[in-house]
């Protein structure tokens, strides 16, 4: 049995800690801030295109205009509920609250409808999870985009808020 001492131990810990920072530092893998840079899918049809189903929460919508080159000021207009304006430099995490209490418990306005609102915008491959909704006014608008598939916007589910026109 080999014995170290503590004075030693304490040394070899803090050559260990701050050696593996420093390397992963010099190979590029230790990252203190997002990037706010979805993913990109790896293979398919849309291999090197950036995920939508990488956009996070704190993502505002400049930061997808820049990823996806949606306009900002319009989608957040098309997600703004009645008696509110949403700007390009909010968060689209505000959605959820935004929309709490509107909607039936089984369907949600949040960040996975973003997610669908671009994949659908981008005509990228995208799985939305269950009770996820668009607003009307969202599904309008791509409907009246060029190279919007059609047939991807008949499949989507989208609520009319009662006086509201979203």
């Amino acid at each position: 049995m080999v014995r170290v001492k503590t004075t030693t131990l304490a040394v070899i810990t803090l050559v260990l800690i701050f050696g593996g920072i420093g390397l992963s530092k010099a190979l590029g893998f230790w990252l203190t801030e997002s990037s706010k840079e979805p993913a990109r899918f790896a293979t398919g049809e849309a291999a090197g295109q950036y995920n939508p189903a990488d956009i996070r929460g704190s993502y505002t919508w400049d930061d997808i205009e820049r990823a996806f080159g949606l306009p900002a000021a319009e989608a957040a207009r098309v997600f703004s509920p009645a008696g509110q304006t949403l700007s390009a430099g909010d968060q689209v995490n505000v959605l959820e609250d935004l929309y709490a209490g509107v909607l039936p418990e089984d369907q949600e306005i949040g960040t996975d409808s973003v997610r669908l609102f671009v994949a659908l915008y981008k005509n990228l491959p995208y799985t939305p999870e269950e009770g996820t909704v668009l607003p009307k006014t969202a599904l309008t608008w791509l409907s009246s985009q060029a190279g919007v598939d059609p047939l991807r916007l008949e499949a989507v589910t989208t609520v009319e808020l009662r006086g509201t026109g979203t």
